[in-house]
């Protein structure tokens, strides 16, 4: 994937704006507010991103607990933090989060009548691989003109839950007749062209009316798609809008 002119091609360790967050990577033109970049949990980042470098936030605990002048020491907290440090480095994605938590120390106190009191310093390490949104990459949308000749027979919207969230379907038709049988979401692939012969009936898409995942924007997007009587989908484009995802793809059946 072509990396975005915008970025400087330099490596190496960035200067810690807080001292619980370290950077690693590539520098690009800070682009979004930390409040607005959001946490994309599969270990790739969605289509027409590249990623730039690994954020690491760490803090410590004593029996569970943190200094008195340090910030909560808990998985969100890092989170906010590890935005922050995103931002500041041009990123506007975190992806594949992954958090563990080390034991460092173990001491046991003595106390009066021969008893004992154990304890624990803990580090909790998170890692965000840090990604960008591509900019001039042109994509496709789901209001692009059909093919020179065609011209959509019907554009409709209409609602789904999937997995307890609703999304908003929108299909733009290039069928002249309904679809010939009725389809569901495991019947939809996706390639990344289509197949010799493959007919295109039209454009899809899918977005989340509510905070969602990629994965269920997606699953949405099969299942307008299905409503074309499509069985691959191409072109496929999903990216982040606010807390909500949104994808758009090219229909085609046979």
């Amino acid at each position: 994937m072509r990396p975005s002119s915008t970025v400087v091609f330099a490596l190496g360790l960035l200067a810690c704006a807080s001292s619980r967050t370290s950077y690693v990577g590539r520098i690009a033109t800070p682009s979004a507010s930390p409040e607005t970049i959001l946490v994309h949990r599969p270990s790739s980042p969605p289509s027409e991103h590249e990623v730039l470098g690994v954020v690491t936030a760490r803090c410590d605990t004593y029996d569970g607990a943190s200094g008195l002048a340090e910030s909560p020491c808990h998985e969100d907290e890092l989170t906010r933090e590890a935005r922050v440090r995103a931002a500041d480095v041009g990123g506007t994605l975190l992806v594949d989060p992954a958090c563990r938590t080390t034991v460092t120390e173990r001491t046991v106190e003595r106390t009066k009548g021969g008893g004992a009191t154990l304890h624990t310093r803990s580090r909790l390490e998170c890692r965000y691989s840090v990604a960008r949104k591509l900019t001039g990459v042109a994509t496709t949308t789901a209001g692009a003109k059909p093919p020179a000749g065609q011209s959509p027979a019907d554009a409709a919207t209409s609602t789904v839950t999937v997995s307890g969230v609703p999304l908003t379907l929108r299909v733009e038709s290039l069928r002249a007749t309904p679809a010939p049988r009725e389809l569901g979401p495991d019947d939809v692939g996706e390639l990344g062209r289509a197949p010799a012969n493959a007919v295109l009936y039209g454009r899809a898409s899918a977005t989340c009316d509510d905070e969602c995942s990629s994965s269920i924007a997606r699953r949405g997007l099969k299942t307008a798609a299905a409503r074309l009587g499509a069985t691959v989908l191409t072109d496929v484009n999903c990216e982040p809008v606010a807390e909500r995802w949104s994808c758009a793809g090219s229909a085609y059946g046979d």
